[in-house]
């Protein structure tokens, strides 16, 4: 017989919101890679690459899923210029010049070729992004840690 004890639950669903928040340094990690990872321009991948990384780096997997599902209307958004972007840099015969002129065959390769202009473009700006996003992140977490040790010392002082 299966019981449902409310306070187990709670505990294990407290666990796993602390998961990857023990230090300022992982949860800037879970928030970036959140946010990067969000918008990458292929649907449906989001999800898995950052349940992947989530559990590789034991980062947060509720910070990384939620900023996923927040940012869904972004990527829907930045899909096409990626991949605008992605084929104005790799232009060339077998590059589509346009997606919404092409008239030839569609096929399943000729769909992957498209969409990898637009990763490549991604992973790119991600590159230069991310450090950013990191580093001002894990400057502004720190000084949130340390306002918040100074309030809690003035409040167990009284």
């Amino acid at each position: 017989m299966l019981l449902f004890h409310p306070v187990k639950k709670a505990k294990e669903l407290m666990e796993l919101l602390k998961a990857g928040m023990g230090s300022p340094k992982s949860m800037a990690l879970s928030l970036t890679l959140g946010v990067s990872l969000a918008l990458f321009p292929v649907i449906g991948m989001t999800f898995l690459l950052g349940l992947m990384v989530a559990v590789v780096f034991r980062l947060n997997h509720l910070v990384v899923q939620t900023l996923n599902l927040l940012l869904a209307p972004v990527q829907l958004l930045l899909i096409y210029p990626f991949i605008k972007a992605g084929n104005l840099i790799f232009a060339g015969s077998r590059v589509f010049k346009d997606i919404f002129t092409y008239s030839g065959d569609w096929t399943f390769l000729k769909l992957i070729e498209m969409m990898s202009g637009g990763v490549i473009v991604w992973f790119g700006l991600s590159l230069v992004t991310m450090p950013v996003l990191y580093f001002s992140l894990l400057r502004l977490l720190k000084i949130r840690g340390k306002a918040a040790a100074t309030i809690n010392t003035k409040n167990n002082l009284l």
